[in-house]
């Protein structure tokens, strides 16, 4: 609606001035325009293979990647804050080292002991289902020293630090591949179920550089879920990975990464928040209601939640995996997280 008269409104956009009721809508009511989206495995795959064949990691720069952006209509990236991408390195390839202090992480779609991710003098091999943590200014580069091609989802704060922000800051490393000047296992030793005594001082902005194995990861899955633990009717099986460092989550600081397990045709209740969601298939096939939409998911595939959209989840398998990463840590920084519950 508008009060003025169209001389009046023309004369305020040409001082690059807009009136209040003009933009309440947008301030009252943000991301609106984007929709609940699924991206399936084997789109992604084909897509990869095109890639692989036409931009060979050797042709591109230092600093970018080989990656396909999964791409929220009503957006041009995944959500406002998070931006997820799935990566692929062919045999005998690098990409090299770089920093930024964008927090990172990469999460294992096809990968072995032979695939690594470097961070901070460590390599860190990349198998299925492994988290790799490259916190924000931590020198990173990718490896491939096997004969199969490794493919992961790479998720970033960048629309956040980047866009919202204003303030990326991108780094190469002086040399194409970062020195390995740390045995495997290190930050382990540092950051793991045993530590320094002593030793309080955090030598890093964020998290601390890490690999949460998947073999470790689904066996505190599948034992919290056989003894009835952490359930969660609006998430199912519901575990939180944590910050290394500290012991608690968020993992980051501006990301949370949790695994839920839905078994035996388990089905969820059905809430919405004003935070983004975004989730990788890890396991099994079910469907996500969103709003009016159903997305019918499987193994590899990806899907977002956009904020405000009333979602629920059901396993169709005997047992589903979702890896889910939320920026709900941005908002529970402010005291701005909303959540509204169907049956309550």
């Amino acid at each position: 609606m508008s009060y003025l008269t169209e001389e009046s409104r023309e004369a305020i956009d040409d001082r690059n001035l807009r009136t209040m009721w003009d933009v309440h809508d947008q301030w009252s009511s943000p991301d609106t325009d984007l929709e609940p989206y699924l991206w399936e495995w084997e789109d992604i795959e084909a897509s990869l293979r095109t890639i692989e064949e036409e931009a060979p990691l050797e042709d591109l720069p230092q600093g970018i990647r080989r990656s396909l952006a999964l791409r929220t209509p009503g957006s041009d990236i995944t959500s406002s804050t998070i931006a997820a991408f799935y990566q692929t390195v062919t045999p005998g390839e690098v990409a090299g080292a770089h920093r930024h202090n964008v927090g990172a992480f990469r999460f294992v779609v096809e990968g072995n002991d032979k695939m690594y991710t470097v961070v901070e003098g460590e390599e860190f091999p990349m198998e299925p289902g492994d988290l790799i943590l490259t916190p924000n200014w931590t020198y990173h580069d990718h490896e491939n020293q096997s004969d199969e091609t490794a493919v992961w989802v790479d998720v970033l704060d960048w629309p956040f630090i980047g866009s919202a922000l204003g303030a990326p800051i991108f780094d190469n490393h002086k040399e194409f591949e970062q020195p390995v000047d740390k045995e495997q296992g290190y930050y382990n030793s540092q950051f793991g179920t045993m530590r320094p005594a002593n030793d309080n001082a955090s030598r890093f902005r964020d998290t601390p550089p890490y690999r949460f194995s998947w073999e470790e990861t689904y066996d505190v899955l599948t034992t919290a879920a056989d003894n009835d633990q952490a359930y969660d009717p609006y998430n199912g099986v519901n575990m939180e990975y944590v910050n290394p460092e500290t012991g608690q989550g968020p993992v980051m600081s501006t990301i949370a990464l949790r695994q839920q397990m839905l078994r035996d045709g388990d089905s969820t209740k059905t809430h919405k928040h004003n935070t983004s969601e975004i989730y990788y298939v890890v396991k099994g096939a079910g469907k996500t209601e969103v709003g009016d939409e159903t997305l019918e998911w499987s193994e590899k595939d990806s899907f977002v939640v956009p904020p405000g959209k009333w979602h629920s989840h059901e396993t169709t398998a005997d047992e589903s995996v979702l890896f889910a990463m939320s920026d709900r840590p941005i908002f529970d920084a402010f005291n701005l997280y909303h959540e509204e519950r169907k049956d309550e």
